[in-house]
């Protein structure tokens, strides 16, 4: 397990790392305007994820169970060619009807002074069958997640992001700054990345016949459970779109793509903590398949231990340092100041969510998502009237603090509710053994080093001391997780680790 974890860090990192390094340069020969339209990339998986209806992760599920021994090998047979059958249909029907949409429609889906609308309606039309291409993709991803083939994956993530950046310079620095290259090499190296996938998968499908009469009662099991998770799944991207959806329609796109450059560094809570529920999901859907309900709570435990440590040191680090990691990255001061509230708030919330995603993939586990879905359902009726709100008093900042509170009063007021589904006293245990230490050693912490950081007009000095910092914090953190306090203990008694 814990190759996995690594492997799956290994890739997510590089992803990161390298968005991260190619962002500057982006902006410098596509402009802020252009860099807007990465943001409605996003949107555009969201549309895309909403047509999803929790067979993904479903499947990801039943692999588990298969390799578990709880599943047969013709029931999940059938259970995959359902799930392939109605992504491939669902994929192709809304890809054409954003196609028809974006290259019939008269007025784009935004505008800029500075870009011609003909290039924002085809570099459109290849975000979007790139994200159908990738929607595909993410089917065969998870069934190889279930069979926890994290490894394999990492391989193939980090040879495609590097194709996807790399080659991308030349491509448009040629094309004069033009986005739509870049974006048709998104297409391109989509579809290579799903023919791979489903080659792969279909090594793991086990050659069997198909009975035409099981269909009916596989497709019933299936959606009884997928109908909880594409709620769920619905809720999610609701909750991370509409925000960037109402922005789109309410700002120009060059504001657009200063709030895009705030929630792509805040994001990095969400993008260094979500491969450890890639991995743990898996691992507690078979543990419980197994009928070893104390193991998973006690990997459920170690889950959160690593989460709320790990989380709330980056997001106190991007709390205190927002404004000075900005203009590092991007080399402009009043960026910085512009994106510094986005990146603060929108940091919380990420660290937010990923300790009530380890509530979720415990119960995903258990398959007893009831709760999950009712506080989904009322996270989504109350957002979209506080984000509204907020922009329209506070512009930005305002969605940013909006989408925080939230994330928090989720936190507060609905995780006990699941934590009491599990045992009457596990959340206060837990709330103070657990959650509240681990949180407030990191943060504050983040505050104490950035009161002693000198501040520098010299940008390279600052990156300097942004390193530092972040090395100064990251140390403690390491000292403090229990695997490595028992591998030092192990090493320094002379032993084999």
């Amino acid at each position: 397990m814990h190759k996995n974890i690594f492997s799956v860090y290994f890739d997510q990192i590089y992803l990161l790392a390298a968005g991260l390094f190619f962002v500057p340069f982006f902006i410098k020969y596509l402009g802020v305007a252009c860099y807007g339209l990465f943001g409605l990339f996003a949107v555009a998986q969201g549309i895309f994820q909403l047509l999803d209806a929790g067979l993904a992760p479903t499947l990801t599920r039943q692999s588990a169970r298969y390799v578990a021994g709880v599943s047969n090998a013709k029931t999940f047979k059938h259970e995959f060619l359902l799930g392939e059958v109605a992504f491939v249909s669902i994929s192709s029907v809304g890809l054409l009807a954003l196609l028809a949409w974006t290259l019939l429609s008269n007025r784009p889906w935004v505008s800029s002074p500075d870009i011609n609308p003909n290039v924002v309606k085809f570099s459109l039309a290849f975000i979007f069958l790139t994200v159908a291409i990738r929607f595909i993709c993410s089917l065969y991803k998870g069934v190889l997640r279930g069979f926890e083939c994290h490894i394999v994956i990492g391989w193939i993530g980090i040879a495609s992001t590097t194709c996807r950046f790399v080659m991308a310079i030349p491509l448009i620095i040629y094309s004069n700054g033009s986005p739509i290259p870049f974006f048709a090499l998104q297409a391109l190296i989509s579809l290579l990345e799903l023919s791979i996938c489903r080659w792969l998968v279909s090594t793991y499908i086990p050659k069997v016949k198909l009975d035409a009469s099981q269909i009916p009662e596989v497709f019933r099991s299936l959606w009884r459970f997928s109908g909880a998770i594409s709620i769920l799944s619905l809720a999610w991207i609701f909750l991370t779109v509409i925000d960037r959806l109402i922005l789109s329609r309410t700002l120009s796109l060059e504001e657009y793509g200063i709030f895009t450059l705030g929630i792509t560094i805040a994001g990095i809570t969400n993008a260094l903590t979500s491969p450890i529920g890639t991995v743990m999901g898996p691992r507690l859907a078979t543990l419980i398949g197994e009928g070893k309900l104390t193991d998973a709570l006690c990997l459920y435990k170690k889950y959160t231990y690593f989460i709320t440590l790990f989380a709330g040191a980056i997001c106190g680090f991007l709390f205190f340092f927002a404004a000075e990691i900005v203009w590092v990255w991007v080399g402009d001061r009043e960026v910085g100041e512009a994106a510094k509230q986005v990146v603060m708030f929108y940091g919380i919330g990420y660290f937010f969510i990923a300790v009530s995603t380890c509530a979720y993939q415990l119960q995903f586990a258990r398959g007893r998502l009831r709760l999950n879905v009712v506080g989904a359902i009322i996270q989504s009726t109350l957002l979209p009237a506080i984000i509204y709100l907020g922009v329209s008093t506070y512009g930005l900042a305002g969605a940013a603090k909006a989408w925080c509170a939230i994330q928090i009063t989720y936190f507060l007021f609905w995780i006990p509710v699941i934590h009491r589904d599990i045992s009457p006293d596990f959340h206060i245990k837990w709330l103070l053994k657990d959650f509240a230490p681990r949180l407030l050693i990191p943060f504050l912490w983040c505050g104490f080093a950035f009161a002693l950081t000198p501040h520098t007009d010299n940008r390279w000095l600052e990156l300097v001391f942004i390193i530092i910092n972040f090395a100064s914090i990251c140390l403690p953190l390491l000292v403090l997780l229990p695997q490595l306090r028992n591998y030092l203990r192990l090493y320094l008694n002379g032993k084999k680790v």
